[in-house]
């Protein structure tokens, strides 16, 4: 990362801007690693985790998927938890976005 100026600094301005810079720049990179999840290994969700999830994604509850897939809520929501776990985000939403963003998942 470059930072410019218009005008020459005294060395001791420069002093004051070289810690605060540091940890911005490396704040940023912890930021866009977290965002950009960089590529590792691809998780391997169950057929039935990845079905849940396209289903989700598309906005249906659990109630709507265990009607659809014909299987209960709570199995439902197993997947999901399942899903989550294997994909490393807090809830339903993150793994369905995590899913699509892997290829896992089509919607």
């Amino acid at each position: 990362m470059t930072f410019s100026t218009g005008h020459t600094l005294d060395l001791r301005e420069f002093d004051a801007l070289v810690g605060p810079s540091v940890h911005f720049v490396s704040a940023l990179q912890v930021s866009v690693d977290r965002v950009l999840r960089r590529p590792g290994p691809c998780p391997a969700l169950t057929r039935r985790e990845r079905e849940v999830l396209r289903w989700a994604a598309i906005g249906k509850t659990s109630w709507e998927i265990s009607l659809i897939l014909g299987i209960s809520e709570r199995t439902v929501n197993f997947h999901v938890q399942g899903a989550c776990r294997k994909l490393g985000v807090p809830g339903r939403r993150a793994a369905c976005a995590r899913a699509v963003a892997l290829g896992l998942v089509a919607v």
